[in-house]
């Protein structure tokens, strides 16, 4: 499983080699942990079988740097 960054400029199947849908990819606009996100990790863990579960970052996340509360009429 590969939790990574909504951010991102490639996918997770291209990063490890992999065909579309052999990976559980996870991706989370900066790459923020909350409860569903928690579930659905435990999902793939405990019920898909996954065995190693990589977190994928990257610098300079324009997601992690957003101002939720700036004004967004421009």
């Amino acid at each position: 499983m590969i939790r990574s960054c909504i951010d991102s400029r490639t996918s997770a199947e291209l990063v490890f080699d992999h065909g579309l849908g052999d990976i559980f990819s996870i991706r989370i606009a900066g790459n923020c942990v909350n409860e569903y996100i928690t579930v659905s990790m435990e999902f793939v863990y405990k019920v898909a079988g996954a065995k190693l579960v990589v977190v994928l970052g990257h610098t300079r996340c324009g997601a992690v740097e957003f101002d939720g509360h700036a004004d967004r009429s421009n």
